[in-house]
């Protein structure tokens, strides 16, 4: 009689000595090619997190000067409002 064991909700037949081996082979390469999918979706998330790292980072850089620019402009309209009012 064959009986079939379970493995993660895999089954796998039980052979005379062990599992069958073709089953074995074939869920081993599916769970390769899956890992390799997963490894690679990875490292694109990784690289696209990089990207968008940068574009933060450049963000932050254009804000603090376009606000060093606007306290400059205040300073600047405050000085001329001080010598009209003289």
């Amino acid at each position: 009689p064959r009986m079939t064991a379970q493995l993660d909700a895999v089954p796998f037949t039980v052979a005379r000595r062990g599992y069958d081996r073709g089953e074995v082979d074939d869920r081993l390469a599916a769970l390769t090619t899956e890992l390799t999918a997963l490894a690679a979706a990875r490292d694109a998330a990784v690289a696209e997190s990089r990207t968008l790292t940068r574009h933060l980072e450049a963000s932050r850089s254009e804000t603090r000067t376009l606000r060093e620019a606007a306290a400059e402009a205040r300073a600047d309209i405050d000085a001329l409002r001080a010598q009209v009012a003289e």
